[in-house]
């Protein structure tokens, strides 16, 4: 009983390290589309775009293609 219990949380773990390397992935993408190259700026906002709740991280993924760099930059810095 203990090794399924063990093997659960495994799994729910690999599930939630392929979820963050995905979306870590497509913030990357999207990025490096709209601006060309991911210099420190825009590197430094991944982690805290990544930790944003669902409706917030796709919601900003729909508006990236009107900000600007300086405003994607202030939006993780209010």
């Amino acid at each position: 009983m203990a090794l399924s219990q063990v093997y659960l949380e495994w799994e729910k773990q690999t599930k939630r390290e392929g979820l963050q390397q995905e979306r870590r992935a497509t913030i990357k993408n999207l990025i490096q589309l709209r601006f060309g190259e991911i210099d420190s700026d825009l590197q430094s906002i991944i982690p805290q775009w990544m930790n944003l709740n669902s409706t917030e991280y796709t919601r900003l993924l729909l508006q990236l293609a009107q900000l600007s760099k300086a405003e994607l930059i202030q939006y993780f810095q209010d």
